[in-house]
């Protein structure tokens, strides 16, 4: 039987793998769905659905704007809790 000291990291670490809203994660998947777009922009907040992006050019915002449902299905795949993705010409970095 395993004691307790052995089992509580295994849990702690399942848990935070499972997290949906984990900055980390989000990050990562976005980049993976933005693909080469994903370098100019940065996630800065995932609340209740939504996923405010920013992005360096308005010109990069149409681009982005014009691919939103296939963005949206696809970081859905990874993160079903995904309802929109709203973009702001922003600081990136």
């Amino acid at each position: 039987m395993e004691s307790i000291r052995d089992i509580i990291p295994q849990v702690i670490e399942n848990l935070y793998l499972k997290k949906p809203n984990s900055k980390r994660n989000i990050h990562e998947v976005w980049k993976m769905v933005a693909g080469e777009q994903g370098e100019h922009c940065a996630v800065k907040d995932f609340q209740k659905g939504m996923l405010k992006v920013h992005v360096d050019s308005s010109a990069r915002m149409f681009e982005l704007s014009t691919r939103k449902k296939d963005l949206i299905k696809n970081f859905q795949s990874e993160i079903p809790e995904l309802k929109d993705i709203i973009f702001k010409v922003g600081k990136i970095k």
